[in-house]
């Protein structure tokens, strides 16, 4: 019997994914984790609504992800990428922010959400185990300690927000965390959240977005569970890509009115994004019919998961891998070296795959200069969210 760890109800199995990747995105060339893999299973709970990953992983390689320069996030304090969503989640908040105050992110990487709070007028503070947390030092001045977020790290009530991006679904135990993250707030203070929304992923049929990273899938309605046990009200929602929550502490049994956490058939959209990977196979497998030399744009977790769904016999007709972040240039992904999309001229395919959710628009305009040569594309999503390249008006991003 498997238990949630929101609501802490009986979970059912919902889906087992034989020796998925341990590590998603670029690893270097000598890595000695490169080949590890290991059953992903999720669980579901039908009473909160919630999807969470069986602890199967051996305990000396909890984390190991975190703390690692290989860590397959995008470096936006350097190459930009990655900076529009957290442009997106401060224009979630203006509303609801007081004008200043003192906030710390937990996770926060590079400093560059951070440094936009900075430029507000906020005192501004750090905590990440990444080596990128040097970046927010040297570059931004952000006071940021290279550790594991503790609450017995800080003053009690000290922060007036804490922020926490793509985090909360890392962790085993969520409500742990909370607790920590209420300890630190002041009384009036504001937490912040950002999390994949299980019910977009899904629905979309998303590629490479159930990992062993992610142990908990979060929709509004278990996030919402998760918050109030802790004494915390939603005060603001996005229900969209992700999941953006603003919360603060509140009287006892104060409801949600304003928020919809309508209940959502997660066991049907399951079955759904089961039958779209059937479907990606069916695409791989029509490929293999025709002998198409394949190469692929984009290198990062979705191309892990896009591997993961070709077989062995598909791996030999892949020529190459291109990615803009030049971070990922001369790394490799699987068995492939990632390569800069300046020699896309030096390989010859039959079709290219954009492997990206994310930026899947932004890499179309940027292979229009190549309409002349004679290859087929290939998607996986309609149109998508566009994020324009810092300081660009035509959009034409250089970023997978």
């Amino acid at each position: 019997m498997h238990f949630c760890n929101v609501c802490h109800g009986p979970t059912q199995g919902a889906l087992s994914l034989k020796g998925y990747p341990l590590f998603l995105g670029v690893l270097p060339p000598d890595c000695p984790e490169a080949a590890l893999s290991f059953d992903l299973v999720l669980h579901l709970c039908p009473t909160c609504q919630h999807l969470m990953k069986e602890d199967n992983l051996p305990p000396d390689i909890q984390d190991i992800w975190y703390s690692q320069e290989q860590y397959a996030a995008p470096c936006p304090a350097l190459s930009g990428i990655g900076a529009q969503p957290m442009l997106d989640f401060m224009a979630f908040l203006a509303p609801s922010l007081p004008q200043s105050g003192v906030v710390l992110e937990i996770g926060s990487f590079d400093g560059y959400l951070l440094s936009l709070f900075q430029a507000k007028g906020w005192q501004v503070r750090g905590c990440d185990p990444n080596p990128a947390s040097a970046i927010a030092r040297e570059r931004f001045g952000i006071d940021t300690r290279q550790e594991f977020f503790a609450a017995s790290s800080y003053p009690a009530k000290t922060f007036d927000l804490v922020v926490v991006r793509h985090l909360l679904e890392h962790m085993a135990d969520p409500h742990a965390l909370v607790e920590q993250i209420c300890a630190v707030l002041i009384d009036t203070g504001l937490l912040a959240l950002e999390v994949p929304n299980a019910r977009h992923i899904l629905a979309l049929g998303e590629i490479g977005a159930l990992h062993h990273e992610h142990v908990s899938h979060f929709t509004t309605k278990s996030l919402a569970r998760l918050l109030e046990r802790h004494g915390l009200r939603l005060l603001a929602v996005e229900d969209g890509d992700v999941l953006r929550v603003l919360c603060g502490k509140a009287p006892a049994k104060t409801d949600h009115a304003d928020v919809n956490l309508a209940e959502i058939d997660l066991a049907s959209m399951l079955e759904r994004h089961a039958a779209r990977m059937d479907d990606v196979r069916a695409t791989f497998a029509r490929l293999r019919g025709q002998n198409a030399r394949l190469a692929i744009f984009g290198a990062s977790g979705h191309t892990t998961g896009l591997l993961s769904l070709m077989e062995p016999a598909d791996l030999p007709r892949v020529c190459a891998v291109f990615d803009n972040d030049p971070k990922k240039h001369g790394l490799r992904l699987g068995p492939f070296m990632v390569s800069a999309p300046a020699r896309l001229a030096e390989f010859e395919f039959d079709v290219l795959i954009v492997s990206s959710y994310t930026y899947q628009s932004e890499i179309l305009e940027q292979l229009l200069q190549y309409s002349g040569r004679d290859f087929d594309l290939i998607t996986f999503y309609p149109a998508t969210r566009h994020y324009p390249a810092p300081g660009t008006e035509d959009g034409n991003d250089t970023r997978s």
